[in-house]
């Protein structure tokens, strides 16, 4: 990776952490309040997940479809499955997380994992096709092609239960992880290290 386009996406990154911080600002209405001890535990957690989930998912898929449900086109690594630049879409989905299950409970007091799971599941599929199509125009490809046709390649349909499932394992891995958060951050950068050192070999 050169130097111009590690300075592109990292540009491309913080502007996008920035509208998703934007869209939390505006949707509770006043301050955002940071604890960055669950922030960090967030962002590692659901970045942990995120990778694993990838990797799982897409290795399952294609040994009964016959085919990848998506494969990453930037910093993809483990056959195409997941990819280096994942680790910020999903730290980023979980700086964006922090603050929105914050507004859930107390904004519009939704509280149940199932109907948080399957909001995050459809907000999943909607901020995952407005990266990629931001992606399309900055860097002139997709992050992550998707091999159904039924959204444009951009996302799918396809994907949604696996949202669902990880909205339910994000919202119950955090409530036990919650009670020593710096101790499982560091477990969850350790668990991300040992899937990206796996991919060296």
């Amino acid at each position: 990776m050169d130097a111009e386009f590690f300075l592109k996406l990292t540009a491309f990154s913080v502007v996008a952490t920035l509208i998703l911080w934007v869209i939390n600002r505006v949707t509770h209405g006043k301050p955002l309040q940071t604890d960055f001890r669950l922030l960090t535990l967030y962002i590692t957690t659901v970045t942990m997940i995120g990778i694993f989930g990838e990797i799982f998912l897409d290795t399952t898929y294609n040994i009964v479809v016959g085919r990848p449900l998506w494969h990453y086109q930037i910093l993809p690594i483990h056959s195409t499955y997941t990819s280096y630049y994942a680790i910020v879409l999903w730290g980023m989905l979980g700086f964006y997380l922090y603050y929105m299950h914050q507004i859930l409970k107390h904004n519009f007091h939704v509280q149940s994992k199932w109907k948080i799971a399957t909001i995050f599941a459809g907000e999943a599929l909607i901020l995952e096709s407005i990266i990629n199509l931001a992606s399309l125009w900055v860097f002139g490809k997709l992050i992550y092609f998707y091999t159904p046709d039924d959204l444009w390649h951009v996302t799918s349909v396809q994907n949604f239960p696996f949202y669902f499932v990880c909205g339910l394992l994000i919202v119950v891995i955090l409530k036990r992880f919650q009670t020593f958060p710096i101790f499982f951050s560091l477990f969850n950068c350790f668990i991300v290290l040992i899937i990206l050192l796996a991919s060296l070999r």
